[in-house]
């Protein structure tokens, strides 16, 4: 079943995941740290290493060949998987040739982000629960 969800689905999932993630970060007051402060930290590391890393820390958990997405707020994982497949399938376009590439003409994603907010960040925030 997963593997015949389209790609362009996925990353439009984790697109939104990591919009959703990233505004979580910012309500518990987490700043993420610039590359440059993680080569201090992890001098051993390359570049795409680091980038890595930071993508694993302050990242969405994003699970690409089970296609689930958690995030994480307060030291609490979330599954949002469901709701965030959704509110992408509500507002993807359906001409598949604007979703092949990686960028957002195949998607409203203001609509979409204003969604995520409404459906999932509110919820979460507010309640503890998603």
């Amino acid at each position: 079943m997963v593997s015949k969800i389209p790609i362009y689905i996925k990353k439009y999932v984790w697109l939104i995941g990591q919009f959703i993630q990233n505004v979580l970060l910012k309500k518990e007051g987490i700043i993420k740290p610039e590359i440059e402060q993680l080569k201090k930290q992890f001098p051993n590391l390359q570049l795409g290493d680091l980038i890595n890393r930071r993508r694993d820390l302050f990242g969405v958990n994003f699970d690409w060949d089970n296609f689930i997405c958690k995030v994480r707020y307060k030291g609490i994982e979330y599954d949002i998987t469901k709701t965030v497949i959704e509110i992408v399938r509500e507002h993807t376009n359906d001409d598949w040739i604007n979703s092949i590439g990686f960028d957002t003409r195949g998607i409203d994603i203001n609509a979409a982000c204003r969604a995520a907010t409404k459906k999932i960040i509110n919820k979460i925030i507010e309640n503890g629960i998603m």
